[in-house]
């Protein structure tokens, strides 16, 4: 099944607005101040394009649960990829959202590297086998398909979405 039908044009964000706090402010703050806000914004920022779905209800309540699930245990898998998900009764379909960040955002990571790419989904509640599905499939492209190289190599959002769908 492709993955690219559960992707539009406006849920692709080929450079992420959000970006990590300045040296001086990392400097002036603990880490453990500044990375929730930094997770917030990020989650925030995946939410609102996710949101562009017609399939998204409630965009207010999606970034709720979105950011609950972050904040119960992070999303980032390590090796430069972030996989924020939640299955979610404010959308009526599976819902695709993709974003890099060049510079790599701090997100929690378990072998402590940055994240470059991230790739949301929200899916329904009752929608458990395709959300196993490429969740699975997302752990694989990373472990052997080189996921974060080729969507660093994308040079725009149909090319970043052909290179995902490809890969998982």
């Amino acid at each position: 099944m492709s993955l690219a039908r559960y992707i539009t044009e406006n849920s692709v964000r080929m450079e992420m607005l959000t970006t990590m706090p300045s040296v001086e402010e990392r400097e002036e703050t603990s880490r453990e101040t500044w990375l929730p806000l930094l997770k917030e914004q990020a989650i925030r920022e995946l939410s609102d394009l996710l949101s562009a779905s017609p399939e998204v209800r409630k965009a207010q309540k999606l970034y709720q649960d979105l950011h609950n699930r972050e904040k119960q245990w992070t999303t980032a898998l390590g090796k430069g990829v972030a996989f924020p998900h939640v299955r979610t009764i404010h959308t009526r379909s599976l819902v695709f959202a993709l974003a890099r960040s060049t510079e790599g955002l701090d997100f929690g990571a378990p072998d402590g590297e940055p994240v470059y790419f991230f790739m949301a989904m929200v899916t329904p509640p009752y929608e458990d086998t395709i959300y196993l599905r490429y969740a699975k499939r997302l752990a694989e492209a990373i472990e052997y398909g080189g996921l974060v190289e080729k969507v660093q190599s994308a040079l725009n959002k149909w090319e970043l979405i052909r290179i995902v769908d490809a890969l998982i």
